[in-house]
């Protein structure tokens, strides 16, 4: 039969309670369908793809979340590239994640 609207399962807020322990953490590690957006990339170029090396680079305000990432992965820490950017216009590039 029809649902009605009052019947339909609502999705999970996203209020300011949810959200409270995101603050400060890049767009890449932001959670997606129960992992951080980055691993679902890394999950499928991992099967997908030949790579034979993969680099991050982040500036330095951000560098640890992805660091801590890399590790949790496996990854050599080298290769998470730290671009020594701390404000916009001190960098070569995008700050703002």
């Amino acid at each position: 039969g029809a649902s009605t609207a009052s019947s339909r399962q609502q999705p999970p807020s996203l209020g300011p309670q949810s959200l409270r322990g995101l603050a400060g953490v890049p767009k890449a590690l932001l959670p997606v369908a129960g992992k951080p957006m980055l691993d679902h990339w890394w999950d499928y170029l991992s099967k997908n793809r030949a790579i034979s090396e993969i680099f991050i680079v982040s500036n330095a305000i951000q560098y640890k979340h992805f660091e801590r990432w890399a590790t949790a992965r496996g990854l050599p820490v080298s290769r998470v590239v730290n671009s020594g950017a701390t404000a916009p216009g001190r960098g070569r590039g995008v700050l703002r994640d």
